[in-house]
């Protein structure tokens, strides 16, 4: 089925459902006081519906289920020669993300045009999170999680070649250096650094406030990372541990850099939903790009700098979705009913 969107609205959500085993796309929007929703048929002859639905909460499948179709008031027909129809983008990568669909949190890859899903780890009552691809996409680092306890693994692309790292039952958020050569990590709440294959496991940080998502910024050979040490801010340090300063201001949320925008995206809380912002390395000029009732979180770059990746519950429950580098054009990248997140794009 190819999927249509209307560009002469703000389209905020794209949702694929089976039905009597027709797929039907549902695409909403945010139009001032009501959300619109375009119904997509998959039939060769192809036409379009758009509805109005209350500006009252976010949209989510069981909301679509308490609405049969023809209930609906609708407000424009059209057919797919429509000037106001384009198709979705497309555009060249790869993505990991976790999910649940399948029982317990695995890894899956998907290409970031929502097609060739595939399922990279098989560990039963392990559960998987944070993959992040090796700067020359050749290995995925992520932690895996049994009964409290977590530690570092790195495997092949494909899923093979699965091989633990760390063993101190503490270990989360790995980040890769520049070079492919590291990997920095919190364990035990601070911040520690190990090359490639775990050997030479240093601690960079002996505090006992808590730590999260360390990340590696290229330019300045800098690691950046979130910490309770005076209230939440975001500190940065050099690679040996030395100079740790405070920057910011900060709260709880996943780091990604783009050496192409030269900007970090990041996950903001505000009056109980969470939002997309961009901002420059200081802290400075924080650019807000969504704006929903809904959570948006753990935003990543894609490689070329123009796309951003993230997880967020607008479709009723969490999926991971890709928008343009100002916010626009955002679509579902592999939507189920299951918890998909934490996107990572291969570089």
């Amino acid at each position: 089925m190819i999927v249509y969107k209307g560009i002469n609205f703000d389209w905020e959500n794209l949702n694929i459902h089976n039905v009597e085993n027709d797929t039907v796309g549902f695409q909403f929007g945010k139009n001032s006081d009501h959300w619109e929703l375009i119904w997509i048929t998959p039939l060769p002859d192809f036409f379009w519906n758009q509805y109005q639905l209350p500006l009252s909460e976010c949209p989510s499948s069981t909301n679509i289920n308490m609405f049969s179709i023809t209930s609906l008031i609708p407000t424009i027909q059209s057919t797919a020669e429509d000037p106001h129809i384009t198709k979705s983008f497309e555009i060249d990568g790869k993505i990991t993300f976790i999910s649940n669909r399948d029982g317990n949190f695995e890894i899956y890859v998907v290409d970031d045009d929502g097609s060739n899903l595939k399922r990279l780890t098989y560990t039963g009552d392990i559960d998987e999170y944070s993959p992040r691809w090796s700067p020359d996409g050749e290995k995925i680092v992520y932690q895996a999680s049994r009964d409290g306890y977590s530690d570092i693994y790195v495997m092949n692309p494909n899923g093979s070649n699965q091989t633990r790292l760390t063993f101190s039952g503490s270990s989360r958020d790995p980040a890769w250096s520049p070079d492919g050569k590291k990997i920095v990590y919190i364990d035990s709440w601070n911040i520690k650094i190990m090359d490639q294959l775990g050997s030479s496991q240093i601690f960079l940080t002996d505090t006992e406030t808590n730590k999260y998502f360390p990340e590696w910024m290229p330019e300045e050979n800098k690691i950046f990372y979130i910490s309770v040490q005076d209230g939440w801010g975001l500190y940065t340090m050099n690679v040996d541990g030395s100079n740790n300063t405070y920057l910011i201001d900060f709260q709880w949320s996943k780091l990604s850099w783009s050496a192409i925008t030269k900007l970090f995206t990041y996950s903001l809380s505000n009056e109980g939903n969470s939002d997309i912002y961009v901002m420059n390395s200081d802290g400075s000029n924080q650019t807000r790009l969504t704006e929903t009732i809904c959570f948006e979180g753990n935003p990543v770059w894609s490689p070329d700098g123009k796309k951003i990746a993230f997880d967020s519950d607008r479709s009723g429950n969490f999926d991971v979705f890709i928008m343009d580098s100002d916010g626009s054009n955002i679509i579902t990248l592999a939507f189920s009913p299951a918890v998909d997140g934490a996107p990572d794009w291969k570089p």
